[in-house]
């Protein structure tokens, strides 16, 4: 293996780990705010429950 070979997995590989992380904090992101959402629906149904008493 050349020296420029190894270089070029090197950066292949870092690429890679690249796209990984940023896919993984846009799925984190995406993830909560639908947690977040179905949290404060539950909140509201919670609320309407209790003033309707």
């Amino acid at each position: 293996m050349r020296l420029d070979e190894k270089g070029q997995g090197l950066t292949e590989y870092i690429t890679l780990l690249l796209l990984i992380s940023v896919l993984s904090i846009v799925a984190t992101r995406s993830l909560g705010n639908t947690i977040k959402d179905k949290i404060q629906q539950a909140r509201d149904h919670i609320n309407k429950d209790i003033s309707l008493k």
